[in-house]
């Protein structure tokens, strides 16, 4: 026997959630799909084949989107992954950047760290699971990082009023005692 009428909605029903979203750049499309298969069920997915692309993926984002994730092939022709996520270090300063190639050169990886501020550099071949956990990681640096940026500014307009409240206090006794 129910003691309701009505039946609760399931928590999960209640809530929306969000999944992070990803861009994946890499200009051969099994790679793409390989990546896809993998990430489509825990991540919502933006896919390019080249950096040109991407960057317009990107710039067409709206304001409410956050892109937590760029993971791009390091060799395409015309721009290469570096190129890439040095461009999106002024268009998404904060999204987090991880460059896949096949090829092992030092000063790629060097370079890729210092000018690109990437969050890692993989070599293929990679385990799979080895690149779900960075993943998860990269996407929970990201996510602590928004809300640390978020707490900060919240604190600095707390300030700024607790500051605004105290001047006028501080104004309201000088008059009494004037």
């Amino acid at each position: 026997m129910a003691f309701f009428k009505k039946q609760l909605a399931p928590a999960s029903a209640m809530t929306e959630v969000v999944k992070p979203l990803i861009l994946l750049v890499d200009d051969e499309a099994d790679n793409l799909q390989v990546l896809s298969a993998i990430l489509a069920q825990d991540y919502d997915l933006l896919l390019a084949h080249n950096g040109q692309e991407a960057l317009a993926l990107v710039q067409a984002l709206s304001p409410s989107q956050q892109l937590s994730l760029v993971i791009s092939d390091q060799r395409m022709p015309e721009m290469t992954g570096v190129q890439l996520c040095e461009r999106l270090c002024d268009i998404a300063p904060n999204t987090l950047r991880i460059i896949i190639t096949g090829y092992i050169d030092i000063d790629t990886i060097v370079d890729a760290i210092n000018r690109a501020s990437l969050y890692q550099f993989i070599i293929k071949p990679f385990e799979r699971r080895d690149l779900e956990l960075l993943i998860k990681r990269a996407i929970e640096a990201y996510e602590l990082k928004r809300t640390l940026d978020d707490y900060i500014q919240n604190l600095e307009v707390k300030v700024e009023q607790r500051t605004r409240d105290l001047e006028h206090s501080h104004q309201q006794l000088q008059d009494a005692y004037t």
